[in-house]
C-alpha cells in the first residue's frame, strides 16, 4: 500500500510548494508528499510489475501515460518513481 502521508522537513515542504507554485512542475524528490488521487493506480503497478521484478529479477513492458498538458503526467511519474526506488 501506498503510504498516504509522507513527512517532509518544513525547508522541503517550502521548497515543494515554491516550486510548484512557481514553474507548476512538481518536485523531483518527495512527490508523494502532494500526491493526490493515484494511489490506486500507484497501487497496482506496484503489485503488477514492480514487485514481480523485485522477487525474479526479470520483466519487461512497456507503459504509456497520457493526459492533456497540465494532466499530472510528470508528477505521476515522479510519485512511480519513488514507489520504485
Amino acid at each position: 500500500m501506498i503510504a498516504k502521508q509522507v513527512q517532509v522537513t518544513e525547508p522541503v515542504a517550502r521548497h515543494i510548494i515554491q516550486r510548484m507554485g512557481e514553474t507548476g512542475q512538481p518536485p523531483e524528490r518527495n512527490a508523494l508528499a502532494v500526491n493526490v488521487g493515484t494511489d490506486e493506480y500507484l497501487n497496482v503497478l506496484r503489485e503488477e510489475y514492480l514487485e514481480p521484478i523485485r522477487q525474479h529479477g526479470r520483466n519487461s513492458s512497456f507503459k504509456l501515460v497520457q493526459a492533456p498538458f497540465g494532466g499530472g503526467k510528470t508528477q505521476f511519474l515522479h510519485c512511480l518513481r519513488e514507489v520504485a526506488w
